[in-house]
């Protein structure tokens, strides 16, 4: 049975059993992107090693939910403080890895009709990754 749960996802995760699921799939809000107006929500941390702490504590729910043969597909974007890239695809990746998961491929999603955006100090960020 498929089940869509639209929920905070910390406190949905904690309802599920263990090892009930296949398949995990996700797009985290990124880093200090975008305001939904709720409180604590993630992507609005103070830095980026609170948004990856925040994440991987997240993580390691979808790991207790998901069974042994289950994957993890993450699709997460870049984002810049003060001009700098964060690099927080792989933040994420390294901070997963070094809490237990296995990286298995990193895919590059291409965008070819991305967003323009309003900078003219660098070149305009065309793709995602995929980490699986």
């Amino acid at each position: 049975m498929n089940k869509i749960i639209n929920s905070d996802a910390l406190e949905a995760l904690r309802t599920l059993p263990d090892s009930c699921c296949r398949t995990c799939i996700t797009s985290p809000p990124y880093y200090r992107l975008r305001d939904y107006g709720a409180d604590g929500q993630i992507g609005l941390e103070d830095t980026p090693d609170q948004y990856i702490e925040n994440l991987v504590k997240i993580f390691r729910e979808v790991r207790r939910v998901l069974k042994d043969d289950g994957t993890l597909w993450v699709n997460i974007g870049d984002s810049y403080t003060q001009k700098n890239l964060n690099g927080i695809p792989w933040l994420l990746a390294f901070a997963l890895k070094a809490d237990g998961w296995i990286l298995r491929q990193d895919i590059i999603w291409n965008e070819p009709n991305a967003m323009p955006e309003q900078t003219t100090d660098r070149c305009a960020k065309s793709h995602e990754y995929i980490f699986f």
